[in-house]
């Protein structure tokens, strides 16, 4: 090999190493950008929820549109149910994201391994005990909201269908 050659090939290292440099700090911005994205989502989905269980007429509203069971005599026990699993699920969530998205059957990395004990008990065990005791004839406003809100985790509610894979994954 030519000792000019190598010479010449050694000059441009520095301009390599800054290229590399700077698509790595693209690649930095880009995913600090997409998380961001992701938690101002959430952020706008947690506040809208929040305003409408303010609000009994829009509560009404939001039954009829989504075939929810709420019962006449449990109104304010039937959205408070439903209104603090939605919130958990939301936080929940969150640090799935942030635990990177592990797929139905996969545990999250240790740092958040209460985080996952939180969704396995809180969310997944309790919602599924819920639609156990309204398929039994139960007809508890917290039972009833609990069911509506598993079966609208699958179907219409605004979740990657990965993280709900993920929650129905978990041993419960």
């Amino acid at each position: 090999m030519n000792p000019d050659t190598v010479s010449q090939w050694l000059g441009t290292v520095p301009q390599w190493l800054t290229f590399l440099g700077v698509m790595v700090g693209f690649r930095v911005t880009y995913l600090q950008l997409r998380h961001n994205q992701l938690v101002s989502v959430s952020d706008s989905t947690i506040a809208h929820n929040a305003d409408f269980l303010k609000q009994p007429e829009a509560l009404k509203a939001i039954q009829m549109l989504e075939g929810l069971k709420v019962p006449a005599s449990g109104f304010e026990a039937y959205w408070a149910t439903r209104g603090v699993h939605l919130s958990h699920a939301n936080l929940v969530w969150r640090v799935w994201e942030l635990a990177g998205r592990p797929g139905r059957g996969e545990t999250m990395n240790s740092r958040f391994d209460g985080w996952e004990r939180f969704a396995r008990e809180i969310i997944t065990k309790k919602l599924r005990a819920s639609v156990q005791a309204v398929e039994s004839g139960g007809t508890k406003p917290e039972d009833l909201a609990a069911s509506d809100l598993w079966s609208a985790l699958r179907s219409y509610e605004a979740f990657p269908t990965k993280f709900v894979d993920w929650l129905e994954g978990l041993d419960g």
